[in-house]
């Protein structure tokens, strides 16, 4: 009996200890647990618990998973964080405001669809305007420029910091208008500290002023900043740039920004390339530097840059490394991400570098330069266009591209216009002035289109649209 009862007891004990395993297998969803496995970061445990909540219309379920989602800031969880955003706002309003910041982080949303959702949320909540001009920033194509204009003052006005960088971020797109340059300058100046972006458009805008008191005390600031850990080294770089680019409006300061260049103790293949460029430019900022193995170096390490800057150097005549065939396969490489290798690749086709000029192919590569805003290619195209070399003369497409030159400060342009005046008709001059309006119209809308790969097939459509004006 004593071993029958044992054995009774120990079944006992086994059935209780499957019934009670069986009961945690097959436990229904719990809302607190779910929550409760989201605070200790365990993930896979929430998703059992409120997955199956979500998916039956519970609410908090929904918000809770697209919140999870968002928070890992990756594109595949973004996506995930959209679908059930999406449900959840169909139960409550309020949440469109996170649906639509999670959607244009995805990447994936359509531009009209969020271009709707904002118009409905913004009649009710203004701090979604700033996502707004974000939207219109990207997709220019969703409203007039007049009225994102409006958007951006009104944005502009905000309290908050970081809803007035949307508007420096807009103003900064757009700052080939002179409006928008006075407000981008007229905010950078009171958010500098705080949109370190700012620095970089300051230090463009007192070039072309040429304010040296101005450009002294910013470039004192950034240096003082950068040391403070207040100025990330990214931002140092575009400081340095915008102080010595070759192709902005005022004259470079190689110099100074080399000296900023030399702060950064970790530079990227980028920051090597533009210290190697500005050693070609100015040796004696360190005469023991080989700027042609840097750039080489740079290269190797990915830098589209050292590819655009070897190929100007390969181009050089009187350089010792000088290669035409190989400077214009460094530029092709370069050209579908940097626009300004195809003003050097107008330039190898329109002088002949490898043997007999190409003027047809030269036009094509600074037509794609122009329309992405080098002056230089605007001025290559007012003078070809001026001249009799294998480009049949047209004064009024020569004096339309030395208007747009001198409109982007393009130094040699008014002299090119004194010159085309005289020997034109006032109709002639009154259908440049409109084809000039017309090609700065177009490029406005250009920006508005991803970015085409600049193959030949792509440069011929361009130039052809062109002529047809």
């Amino acid at each position: 009996m004593k071993r029958a009862s044992c054995s009774r007891l120990a079944l006992s004990a086994l059935s209780l200890g499957l019934l009670a395993s069986s009961a945690a297998t097959w436990a229904l969803p719990d809302l607190a647990r779910g929550k409760a496995a989201l605070e200790r970061g365990d993930l896979a445990a929430a998703e059992s618990d409120l997955k199956p909540l979500a998916e039956q219309g519970y609410l908090e379920a929904q918000v809770a998973l697209a919140r999870t989602y968002a928070a890992q800031n990756t594109r595949a969880s973004a996506v995930q964080a959209v679908e059930w955003y999406r449900l959840a706002a169909k139960q409550d309003p309020a949440l469109r405001l996170p649906l639509v910041r999670t959607m244009m982080r995805a990447g994936r949303a359509d531009p009209a669809e969020v271009d709707k959702l904002l118009k409905e949320i913004v009649r009710e909540d203004s701090s979604a305007l700033p996502l707004q001009l974000r939207l219109y920033r990207e997709f220019p194509q969703l409203v007039s420029l007049d009225a994102a204009a409006g958007l951006a003052q009104k944005v502009a006005q905000s309290r908050l910091p970081e809803e007035r960088a949307e508007a420096i971020a807009w103003y900064r797109a757009h700052r080939d208008e002179q409006v928008a340059e006075k407000a981008l300058v007229s905010l950078c100046e009171r958010d500098r500290k705080l949109v370190q972006e700012c620095y970089a458009d300051l230090v463009m805008h007192y070039r072309s002023t040429e304010d040296k008191a101005a450009l002294e005390k910013i470039g004192a600031e950034v240096v003082a900043r950068y040391k403070e850990g207040q100025v990330t080294p990214e931002n140092l770089e575009r400081v340095a740039r915008a102080m010595s680019s070759e192709d902005d409006v005022g004259e470079p300061n190689v110099e100074g920004g080399y000296k900023l260049l030399t702060l950064i103790k970790e530079p990227s293949a980028s920051v090597l390339a533009r210290k190697a460029r500005m050693l070609v430019l100015k040796p004696s900022l360190d005469p023991s530097a080989d700027a042609v193995e840097l750039l080489r170096a740079a290269y190797k390490a990915g830098s589209l840059e050292a590819a655009l800057y070897l190929g100007r150097l390969y181009l050089d005549e009187s350089n010792p490394h000088a290669d035409a065939i190989e400077a214009e396969r460094l530029l092709r490489e370069a050209a579908p991400t940097l626009s300004g290798a195809h003003v050097w690749l107008g330039r190898l086709y329109e002088r002949g570098y490898q043997g007999l000029p190409d003027p047809s192919r030269a036009l094509k590569h600074y037509l794609v330069a122009a329309r992405a805003g080098h002056p230089n290619a605007d001025m290559a195209l007012a003078r070809m266009y001026s001249r009799n070399r294998g480009i049949r003369v047209d004064p009024v497409k020569a004096y339309a591209f030395a208007k747009l030159a001198e409109h982007y400060g393009n130094p040699g342009a008014p002299d090119l216009l004194n010159r085309l005046q005289p020997v034109m008709s006032q109709q002639q001059v009154a259908n440049a002035q409109a084809l000039a309006e017309a090609e700065f119209d177009a490029r406005h809308a250009a920006a508005a289109l991803p970015r085409a790969v600049a193959t030949d097939d792509a440069l011929a459509t361009a130039s052809s649209q062109t002529t047809k004006k």
